[in-house]
C-alpha cells in the first residue's frame, strides 16, 4: 500500500467516525419525536375536551315566571314514544319507542338485563339527557318546558352504584 493511499484512508477515518457519531446522536435526539407528537396531540385533545360545554349548561336553570310550575307532592309521569341513543353511540338505541304511564303514588320496578335501558329511562325522566324523539311529561307538562332548577328540585334519585363500607354501627366505617 502506498503512503498516499494510506494517508487518504486515515484522513477519511475521522470523517466516517464523525458521521457515524452524528447519526447515533441524531437517532437518539429524534427517537422521542413520535412520543412528543403523540403527547402534543393528546394535550390538544384534552384541552378541547376541557373547553366543551354540556348541552344542559346552555339551558335556563333558574325558575322563570313564564315557565309552567310543578305541583308539590306525588306526580304522574307519562312517557310517550320515547326513543333515546347516547351521544357517544348515536347508532345504538338505548330505548326504542317506549310508552309508559306511572300514576302518582304508584310504585314501579324496571327490571331487565344489563344494557336494557333501565338507567336510560331514568336519565331521560331526570333530564340528564334529552330524548332522541318522544316526550316525558310530569303531571301533563313536558319536562323540556320546565326549568331544570324546578325539575331537579322536585325529584329524588338513588343511583344504582351504592357505596358500601366495612364496619358496624358500633365501629367507625373502615374507609
Amino acid at each position: 500500500m502506498s503512503s498516499r493511499s494510506q494517508a487518504i484512508s486515515s484522513s477519511q477515518q475521522p470523517t466516517l467516525t464523525r458521521l457515524l457519531s452524528l447519526h447515533a446522536a441524531l437517532s437518539r435526539v429524534f427517537s422521542f419525536s413520535g412520543d412528543f407528537s403523540r403527547a402534543v396531540h393528546g394535550f390538544k385533545s384534552f384541552s378541547a375536551w376541557k373547553e366543551r360545554t354540556p348541552a344542559f349548561a346552555t339551558l335556563d336553570l333558574k325558575a322563570d315566571a313564564r315557565l309552567p310550575a310543578l305541583s308539590n307532592g306525588p306526580a304522574t309521569i307519562e312517557i310517550e314514544n320515547l326513543t333515546f341513543a347516547y351521544p357517544s353511540r348515536p347508532g345504538k338505541l338505548a330505548i326504542a319507542d317506549l310508552s309508559l304511564t306511572i300514576r302518582a303514588g304508584e310504585k314501579l320496578a324496571l327490571c331487565g338485563p344489563s344494557g336494557g335501558g333501565k338507567s336510560s329511562v331514568l336519565a331521560c325522566i331526570a333530564r340528564f339527557y334529552e330524548p332522541t324523539s318522544g316526550t316525558v311529561k310530569v303531571d301533563g307538562i313536558d319536562v323540556r318546558s320546565l326549568s331544570l332548577d324546578d325539575h331537579w328540585g322536585s325529584i329524588a334519585l338513588v343511583a344504582q352504584d351504592a357505596s358500601l363500607y366495612g364496619g358496624t354501627a358500633r365501629l367507625p366505617p373502615l374507609v
